[in-house]
């Protein structure tokens, strides 16, 4: 019931999310391993020409249980990589990449997203990129990137932390909830409105298709 209430206030950056989704994995085949997918089991759609894998060092992880830092595959022996929303709480970030790069096939395509303006979402959070900051690291590793694409613009990163602390204020039944309900639905409305999506200064996320190679 409370889910219902709330899904027509959150943040228009949750569909920009779902659009960079769509763009940065547009053709992605064969063997595709999800590192550090959680115990999410619907977080993305694939059609039937891949076959997913889902990796992650908690013991709810979907298929494989383990270390990004250290991946149990061989070399060259994955399709497609996705390291979405989890280079920011790893301890050494450019041993997850070398590790993503070395077990995708030469050619092979990657999604990787980092966040940006974002509030520290994870007992394990431990660092943020701008966009410049974000290509330097790929470009280190030897990515070809294909496509950066940014989540971002004032009102909708506005409307996003907004949406979080008017999120947790109902889940507390806190009164603050009743007087953040105006500020919400206004900040809704102008990132709807609003046309900077493309605004690198003001962004939650950045995302990289990118290739091996």
């Amino acid at each position: 019931m409370r889910r219902a209430l709330l899904r027509p206030l959150e943040p228009r950056q949750y569909r920009r999310s779902d659009e960079a989704n769509s763009i940065c994995m547009a053709g992605m085949r064969g063997l595709l391993l999800d590192i550090g997918c959680g115990f999410f089991s619907d977080k993305f759609t694939f059609g039937s020409d891949v076959t997913y894998v889902g990796l992650d060092i908690s013991n709810r992880a979907r298929d494989v249980r383990a270390d990004a830092h250290s991946l149990p595959l061989a070399d060259s022996s994955v399709d497609s990589i996705l390291l979405v929303g989890v280079l920011e709480h790893v301890d050494e970030p450019d041993r997850v990449l070398a590790e993503a790069l070395r077990v995708l096939k030469p050619g092979g395509l990657g999604y990787i997203a980092v966040p940006f303006l974002q509030m520290e979402h994870a007992d394990q959070d431990y660092v943020r990129w701008t966009r410049q900051g974000f290509q330097r690291l790929l470009d280190a590793h030897d990515f070809i990137t294909e496509r950066m694409v940014t989540n971002g613009g004032f009102f909708l990163v506005l409307d996003y932390l907004i949406w979080h602390r008017f999120r947790d204020a109902v889940r507390r039944r806190s009164p603050l909830a009743l007087a953040l309900l105006p500020a919400k639905a206004l900040s809704r409305l102008l990132a709807a409105l609003a046309r900077s999506a493309a605004c690198n200064q003001y962004a939650t996320s950045f995302h990289a298709r990118v290739r091996k190679p």
